[in-house]
């Protein structure tokens, strides 16, 4: 039986915003309840237990942990989400070091589902549709796209429509960034061998650079992660769309 877990990394300090903490968006009402807000953080987690995992990671920065306690007052998925609270040392390196934080967590699992906490994603069934392809092209790590256009820029992905391999990452932040690109990747699948594959990526680079593995103001994004994965022929790397058929929309850190 497939062990599967999620990772939903919250480890920053919501500078893009102004403080506004996008974890707690609200987006929708309780169907069960409707005098209840449904927030962002809240979604992508229900998506990530209907794509068959058993339990969540949360990872918070120590400015959040308020979110906590609004899951526990609410009783939101008891029992299932792990609160994770960084160290103030670990909050500016990037998503990639706040993931390996629970390293000895999800290194057990087969599989690891990861999506962040200010994305919400369509249909209910993206997740579960990405752990299909991740092990039917026997991939470590597979990335779910999303239809965008010029005014949703996310980490483009150019990948092989028959294979399914993924050929070229480009940041929505980069210069080279193409004017017809029309996709993000938003969620992410990957196995026990990517686990291991960017834990050992992250503690190379740490004895590399020193105690501080990220210069001031310059965090470490998943996409350069990525980026390091596509040119590592260790590391088999496949795409596609998971909302082919669907009106939907996805906004990205990459």
């Amino acid at each position: 039986m497939d062990r599967i877990i999620g990772v939903v990394p919250a480890g920053g300090k919501a500078r893009r915003v102004h403080g506004f903490f996008k974890e707690m968006m609200p987006i929708g009402i309780d169907e069960n309840d409707k005098s209840k807000f449904v927030v962002s953080s809240e979604q992508i987690i229900g998506s990530m237990f209907s794509g068959g995992a058993t339990s969540v990671h949360f990872i918070l920065s120590g400015q959040k942990v308020f979110i906590g306690e609004y899951y526990a007052k609410q009783h939101l998925f008891e029992g299932r989400v792990n609160f994770n609270y960084l160290t103030e040392a670990i909050e500016d390196l990037g998503m990639p070091y706040t993931i390996d934080c629970v390293y000895s967590q999800v290194r057990a699992f087969n599989y690891v589902m990861m999506g962040m906490p200010d994305t919400v994603v369509e249909p209910p069934t993206s997740f579960s549709t990405l752990h299909d392809l991740l092990r039917q092209q026997n991939a470590d790590l597979a990335l779910g796209l999303y239809r965008t256009d010029s005014r949703n820029r996310g980490g483009f992905i150019q990948f092989d429509p028959s294979s399914k391999l993924v050929i070229r990452h480009v940041d929505k932040t980069s210069p080279d960034f193409p004017e017809n690109a029309d996709n993000a990747w938003a969620i992410v699948c990957w196995t026990r061998k990517f686990t291991e594959y960017m834990h050992d990526f992250l503690a190379r680079r740490t004895r590399r650079v020193g105690r501080t593995p990220s210069p001031p103001g310059k965090e470490l994004l998943f996409g350069d992660l990525i980026d390091a994965a596509i040119a590592d022929p260790s590391i088999h790397i496949v795409a596609d769309f998971v909302d082919e058929g669907c009106s939907s929309f996805a906004t990205t850190q990459s």
